[in-house]
């Protein structure tokens, strides 16, 4: 073990903790051994979920978060990737949508959970699940500049 020391912000020491903890917990010896099954998103009201999400938000691009928000916006149903593309004039339609989806999976399995998403073979569509929906319409919302009171 090293022991390691520096300063963190007042404001940041939970979200310090929690990641700190998650990764520690991670590491354990006894399920180092065992694959990580991705976890889903909206499964546990915890801050560490809610703070895991904002920090996987945050890595996605503008346009990933357009996508994303029109699945938020309506949980539950599927929108294929030409209807997306249309919506949001993303070039080459569904291609165009398979692409700006690819890295928001890969930064969701990085943090140890599976794609916010979910997607049908084809054209079958994509969607989220209404838990899914409901804990990124919070961390999107959260995320959003607030106005100042004009005096």
């Amino acid at each position: 073990m090293v022991q390691v020391t520096f300063e963190v912000p007042d404001h940041l020491l939970g979200s310090f903790y929690i990641a700190v903890g998650a990764t520690l917990n991670r590491a354990r010896p006894d399920v180092a051994d065992e694959p990580a099954s991705p976890v889903d998103w909206g499964t546990a009201d915890s801050d560490f979920e809610f703070e895991s999400a904002r920090e996987v938000w945050r890595k996605f691009s503008p346009r990933a978060q357009a996508v994303f928000s029109l699945l938020i916006d309506n949980p539950g149903i599927a929108m294929t990737g030409e209807d997306i593309a249309s919506k949001l004039d993303i070039p080459n339609g569904k291609r165009g949508v398979a692409g700006i989806v690819a890295w928001p999976a890969r930064h969701c399995a990085d943090a140890g959970y599976a794609p916010l998403f979910r997607c049908e073979d084809a054209d079958g569509g994509y969607w989220m699940d209404p838990d899914t929906a409901d804990l990124f319409a919070r961390v999107r919302d959260a995320a959003r500049p607030r106005r100042r009171p004009v005096s």
